[in-house]
């Protein structure tokens, strides 16, 4: 009995043993359970946190792209810029060369209006100090209109004084008649006032005219 006892006693031992055994295994069942939830739940967590950086990541593509087109776009207007640059540096040096022409050319017409002038006021100089000349006579023999009378008096006095007056003499003998006005005193007709046709008496026309009859 008292080894059936003792035999009885260990195995209660043991048998509690086992249960506390068992008791902490489950214990540590437990926490593991409750790290394995927790790391799945850190586990999700990544995933989601993955998923956000490759979402970015494709963003981050899509800027770089934007920013490699900004700077080509920068490049361009740097590129731009440097032309305008050197286009108005040489149209500044254009302009500067067609003032200084322009100065010349304004200088040059002055010049040339001075002269213009000088000549003028020379050619007003000689005309006024020589006269000019009859170009249709010589000038030895002045104004004819002048020299005429003063040479050789006024026909038309001498030849009153010397024979009467022809219309007088005409309207005496044969009266006023229109058939014969041909035989009064005529001017020419070619511009010179002083040359006068000579008066042809009716009596030496008359016989004239006999003369031809016969």
């Amino acid at each position: 009995m008292a080894e059936q006892a003792v035999r009885i006693e260990a195995e209660a031992r043991t048998f509690v043993a086992a249960r506390a055994e068992a008791d902490q295994v489950h214990a540590d069942v437990r926490v593991l359970a409750t790290a394995r939830t927790e790391l799945v739940d850190r586990l999700q967590d990544l995933r989601e946190q993955l998923a956000r950086l490759q979402a970015e990541a494709g963003k981050t593509e899509s800027v770089r792209a934007q920013v490699e087109t900004m700077r080509r776009e920068i490049q361009k207007g740097r590129a731009a810029v440097e032309f305008e640059k050197k286009a108005h540096a040489d149209n500044l040096e254009q302009s500067k060369a067609m003032e200084k022409t322009m100065i010349a050319v304004a200088s040059e017409i002055e010049k040339l209006r001075g002269d213009l002038a000088n000549a003028e006021k020379r050619a007003t100089a000689v005309n006024t100090a020589t006269p000019v000349a009859n170009p249709g006579f010589p000038t030895t023999y002045g104004n004819s209109e002048v020299t005429y009378p003063a040479a050789y008096g006024n026909s038309e006095t001498k030849y009153a004084s010397t024979y009467g007056s022809s219309e007088a003499a005409y309207a005496a003998t044969y009266g006023n008649s229109d058939a014969y006005s041909t035989n009064q005193v005529r001017t020419r007709t070619d511009g010179n006032p002083h040359y006068m046709v000579p008066v042809v008496h009716y009596a030496q026309y008359e016989g004239q005219h006999t003369n031809v009859q016969r």
